[in-house]
């Protein structure tokens, strides 16, 4: 069956659900055919050829290779030749409002699968559209819009799925009694069971050379970091006044897992690929402090204290097949894959101690290829700009969008303007979808000062099948291999005003990393060489800075002023 996935959000309103008119021409019609196709031939290799052409904007060829591989009697077939006519003339370029069905719709008429994702998430206007099909086996629906004369019949395979949060979650709420009783509700619990958790490892790990005996060790090291993560022994803060807890579920071990199943290291390849893959990700919301005292668990029960941690880094390196070799580019013994910019390494950045540690940490990630990263620290501890170091000594491109109260999700997608060249209204991608369909890396500012109910929207993208629908223009959007998300914020609290807490299922989504002040010694060191300044002056600059900010903390001098 196939399945339509549409994530709900505070801004889903009818139109994404039902359809609605908007600008089409040849290219958007080309692309929706492209769509049924790639459905109806879903086993066969030549997708890939015609996305490459459509991508590449040979569109006539695209067109040619479709009716090349569907049947002659074919209702797609017939749609193509139009198609092609409408490409040969010289009003291919002619824009017209259509009705464009909405996916519900779609799947209602073709039986087809349908999941609304964070159904919780929507407005209760919007969910009151599901009540005609969800009512009887014969529900319909009425396109008045449109100008429908018989309404839409439900197709006897047509099956509807709905996803949700407890509302207990920050941003979450219940959705309307009348709605939520026509569904059959299973609530699906976390696996709390050793048994299950040996299925679940065996099943990622079954492919590698790794020895059985190693599959305890993991459970046995999950099940223990759990037990002190429930009794506030590792938190997202250190200050014992001010723990925060933090979340490992499931998606945390299975990242590990994935990353120890698909990376290749010299040596005892599987030894360091543990480390570094529950490094990496049971590393996330936690306290820069407990760094070690996590490391120190892996490398006791998982690697039973063999070989030590620092024989372990020395002996090992990252590798990759041949054939591939030259997509990536080596920093720190990790490989990170290569963009089409200009390498440029900035040898006036200053790297110090705790500025190296922050840079292992996010390559380690980026060397797992497709986790969106979360960066989170006080203002000035250099998260942005490590990322754009890192963006050019790689030759990624990397766009940049700084969040506030009023973000709306079209900075992000994008939206219909006109065009300065022959006036007609189009669709113009934003940064994120440009982000996504060229391999770029973007830079999601300021995070927690956005609506949380406009960043819930993203939830498919920031999951492991990294896609995005896209309801504008009815296209599912697949993002590139090299495509890269980055987040930044400060924490959450009154000393930076207008932050909020995210989602505990929003923020498990990323690795998380913090980012903590740089020590006294470490902004001597920047300051001496960066501004060229003696010792001296720069102890001096460093010293009066830090007065002044205990100055203002006990006198509260400023506390309202921005």
């Amino acid at each position: 069956n196939h399945l339509h996935i549409i994530n709900l959000s505070q801004q889903s309103d009818a139109v994404d659900l039902l359809g609605g008119y908007k600008p089409f021409d040849s290219v958007l019609l080309l692309k929706q055919i492209y769509r049924d196709f790639s459905i109806e031939q879903l086993t066969n290799n030549y997708i890939e050829e015609v996305q490459k052409s459509i991508q590449s904007k040979r569109y006539k060829e695209a067109i040619k290779l479709m009716i090349k591989y569907t049947d002659k009697n074919s209702s797609l077939r017939k749609q193509l030749i139009k198609l092609r006519e409408s490409f040969k003339s010289k009003t291919k370029s002619a824009l017209i409002f259509r009705f464009i069905e909405g996916s519900l719709v779609q799947a209602l008429r073709n039986g087809d699968w349908i999941l609304l994702d964070e159904i919780n998430l929507a407005s209760s206007e919007t969910l009151q559209l599901l009540s005609g099909i969800l009512e009887s086996e014969q529900g319909t629906i009425w396109l008045a819009e449109r100008g429908d004369k018989q309404p839409i019949v439900r197709h006897k395979n047509f099956r509807l799925f709905g996803c949700m949060n407890p509302a207990s979650d920050v941003g979450k709420r219940d959705i309307p009694i009348g709605i939520r009783n026509r569904f059959t509700e299973l609530f699906v619990d976390e696996c709390d069971e050793r048994s299950e958790y040996l299925i679940i490892v065996d099943k990622y790990l079954n492919q590698t050379n790794i020895p059985k005996e190693y599959i305890d060790r993991i459970v046995t090291f999950y099940i223990d970091i759990q037990t002190k993560v429930k009794n506030f022994l590792l938190t997202s803060s250190s200050t014992s006044s001010n723990r925060v807890s933090i979340t490992y579920s499931l998606r945390t071990l299975c990242r590990a897992l994935r990353y120890v199943a698909i990376t290749q290291w010299t040596g005892k390849s599987y030894s360091r690929a543990l480390f570094e893959g529950f490094c990496l990700s049971f590393f996330s919301q936690l306290d820069r402090s407990y760094y070690h005292d996590v490391q120190k668990l892996i490398h006791q029960i998982i690697l039973q204290e063999k070989p030590s941690i620092e024989v372990l880094l020395k002996s090992s390196q990252m590798i990759v097949s041949k054939e591939n070799s030259k997509k990536y580019i080596e920093i720190k013994n990790y490989l990170i894959l290569k963009g089409d910019e200009t390498i440029y390494q900035n040898e006036n950045y200053i790297f110090t101690e705790t500025v190296n540690e922050n840079l292992i940490n996010i390559i380690r990630i980026l060397s797992a290829k497709s986790y969106p990263i979360l960066l989170q620290g006080e203002t000035s501890v250099g998260k942005t700009s490590l990322i754009h170091w890192l963006s050019l000594a790689t030759g990624n491109k990397c766009l940049r969008i700084n969040n506030h109260e009023h973000t709306d999700l079209s900075e992000y997608l994008g939206t219909y303007t006109c065009s300065s060249n022959t006036g007609q209204l189009i669709f113009q991608d934003g940064p994120l979808i440009k982000a996504m369909r060229y391999g770029w890396w973007i830079i999601l500012d300021e995070l927690n000062l956005a609506s949380t109910d406009i960043l819930e929207a993203l939830n498919r993208l920031l999951d492991d099948n990294r896609q995005l629908y896209l309801s504008e223009t009815n296209e599912l959007i697949n993002a590139h291999e090299r495509f890269q998300l980055f987040a930044t914020q400060n924490p959450a609290g009154e000393q930076y005003s207008g932050r909020k807490r995210l989602s505990r299922a929003f923020r498990n989504r990323f690795i998380e990393l913090h980012f903590n002040n740089l020590p006294q010694y470490e902004l001597e060191i920047i300051i001496e060489k960066k501004c060229q300044l003696p010792k001296t002056y720069s102890k001096l600059l460093i010293q009066t800075m830090i007065d002044l900010q205990k100055y203002r903390s006990q006198k509260r001098n400023f506390f309202f002023v921005n």
